[in-house]
């Protein structure tokens, strides 16, 4: 009778644990390159090997820069006959669809867009403290025209004064 339980709980068991396998969404890892129709304007990816970034869409054209493995690239235009225009800083060019894959270290383009903020907050930074620079100079400026102004206005008031209290 105590077999009989065994058997049964562990046939139990074994059900549930397979019902519960088989309720589980299984998902595959795309860590191919990407079909060259799925690359589309305004889309971030990430170069599979070190790449060539070409002038123009073919091997054959000038060679602008070497880009390195897993560098994020921002896709500028749809893809066409296996190549596609793409940024990377202030570099831009073609490259061929089958080097570009999802992008894998989100980490990497955070940082990079990082970066880039931090740059354009000190270049705002410099921005704002050359308009203020300015706008002290005007009022120093402004404050000496007037001493100045004032200092003649006295002198001549003063002079004016004797010429009249002589005769």
């Amino acid at each position: 009778m105590v077999i009989n339980m065994k058997k049964g709980l562990g046939r139990i068991v074994c059900v549930l644990v397979m019902l519960f396998l088989m309720g589980m969404t299984v998902c595959a890892a795309d860590t191919g390159n990407i079909n060259g129709d799925a690359v589309k304007k305004n889309t971030v990816l990430q170069i599979y090997a070190d790449v060539e970034l070409h002038e123009q869409p073919n091997a054959s054209s000038d060679i602008t820069t070497t880009l390195t493995k897993g560098t994020p690239v921002i896709i500028m235009e749809d893809s066409n006959d296996g190549w596609c225009k793409v940024s990377y800083k202030e570099e831009i060019g073609y490259i061929q669809v089958s080097l570009l894959i999802p992008l894998g270290n989100q980490e990497v383009l955070d940082n990079e867009f990082k970066d880039i903020k931090e740059e354009n907050i000190l270049t705002y930074s410099e921005a704002e403290m050359a308009k203020e620079s300015i706008a002290s100079a005007r009022i120093w400026g402004t404050v000496i025209v007037v001493l100045v102004i004032a200092i003649f206005g006295v002198g001549i008031v003063s002079a004016l004064r004797k010429e009249h209290e002589k005769t």
